[in-house]
């Protein structure tokens, strides 16, 4: 059995998408509280109400069930990757970049077995160069390396 905790889980489709597979998720969290009652009444897990900079691994291993296997999932906000934000394209300043540092804080801290994260399409959220995802999410020693894997569900619309 695997047991996840959903960062960012706004109204719960990840989770609910995870649960539907066979995966137990515990908790989903999330800084915008109206997601409480959609989150809660849709899935089978508990919603916290807190923003990801507040958390640490530790926190993360209390939720955790300790029979199964760890997952630690997330959407972080996509807003300064997408293509569709020409704003967020051109600065690395933007407030939500600091989330993603977050989620690989909290991956370091919390050295989950599994690390799943989803986001924009290739060309938005990947653009950042190598040096940024390497310094992000596998600087420090971990008990098991994290490997970068990118599935793309982009695809352009048809033509005509």
């Amino acid at each position: 059995m695997i047991g996840c905790v959903d960062l960012f889980c706004g109204l719960g489709g990840l989770t609910h998408g995870l649960a539907r597979g066979g995966i137990r998720v515990v908790a989903g969290i999330d800084l915008d509280e109206q997601c409480r009652f959609p989150y809660e009444e849709n899935n089978d897990a508990e919603f916290i109400h807190k923003g990801i900079q507040e958390l640490s691994g530790k926190d993360l291993k209390q939720l955790w069930p300790k029979d199964c296997r760890t997952l630690l999932a997330g959407c972080a906000p996509c807003q300064p990757f997408s293509t569709y934000s020409r704003k967020g394209r051109q600065s690395r300043d933007d407030e939500k970049w600091v989330l993603v540092s977050d989620f690989g804080r909290l991956i370091r801290e919390s050295k989950p077995d599994f690390v799943t994260m989803e986001n924009v399409a290739l060309r938005g959220f990947m653009s950042a160069p190598a040096t940024y995802w390497d310094s992000t999410l596998s600087d420090k020693p971990m008990m098991s390396p994290v490997r970068l894997a990118v599935a793309s569900a982009f695809r352009p619309a048809p033509e005509g």
